[in-house]
Formats: C-alpha cells, sequence, structure tokens
C-alpha cells in the first residue's frame, strides 16, 4: 500500500509540480507514505526470515550509505541541471521500489513463510525450522 501511494505521489509531482495545491497534497502524502516504509520491510522479511540484530544492522547500514551516494549526486544533478531533476531521481526511486516490492512477494509465495505449513520441495517449513 505504501509503495503505491509513494509512486502515484512522485507521479503526480514530476508531471504536475507547478501545481501548488498538487505540490502541497504530493508532498505532504509523499512523506507521510514513505516514513514507514523500512519498518514495514523489516516486518515484512521477519515473516519470511528469522531476522537478529545483526541482519537488520546491515541493510540498514547498507541504506545509510546508499543514501549518502545518491544525495550526493542529486545535489550534483540539482546544481548543475536544475531543481526538476529531483522528481527524476524520486521517480526512478518509487518505480524500483514498486518493481521490488511485486517481485519479492512473487519469490516469497513461491517458498512461503516461515511459520507456516506451505510446502517447498521435500519438507514443509515446520520441519526446516
Amino acid at each position: 500500500m505504501e509503495v503505491i501511494v509513494v509512486l502515484l505521489s512522485t507521479l503526480l509531482l514530476y508531471f504536475l509540480h507547478d501545481d501548488i495545491t498538487v505540490l502541497w497534497v504530493a508532498i505532504s502524502s509523499l512523506g507521510f507514505f514513505s516514513g514507514p516504509l523500512i519498518p514495514s520491510v523489516f516486518a515484512w522479511a521477519n515473516r519470511y526470515i528469522d531476522l537478529t540484530a545483526a541482519a537488520q544492522m546491515s541493510p540498514s547500514m547498507g541504506a545509510a550509505a546508499g543514501e549518502l551516494v545518491i544525495m550526493t549526486a542529486v545535489g550534483y544533478s540539482f546544481q548543475n541541471y536544475g531543481a526538476y531533476t529531483i522528481w527524476t531521481y524520486q521517480l526512478a526511486l518509487a518505480g524500483s521500489l514498486c518493481v521490488l516490492t511485486i517481485a519479492m512477494q512473487l519469490i516469497a509465495n513461491a517458498h512461503g513463510d516461515r511459520f507456516g505449513e506451505h510446502e517447498i520441495g521435500r519438507a514443509s517449513c515446520r520441519e526446516r525450522v
């Protein structure tokens, strides 16, 4: 749900960024729905794999390092090509989030969660855990 609203808000910002009402509504919904993305990812992942503290720390550190690189690229584009490039980066991020969400859910559904009786090859999830 959050990913779809983030994508729709970004599409509104990308195409209708000159309208001040659309700008306020889309920025507000973008901030409101992108905030819970990381906790939702950890809750979703914990359903399929056992997340330890180290397993949660590694993606968090990777995301922080990635944000440093992305923000440097966004700042460079902003200075050299104008403010409109920020919406291009945000649109690419929202589109890739949608694709990744669908792909990860399809893969996870094929393997089943760690609590259910979903059959995988030779053994069910309960027998493997």
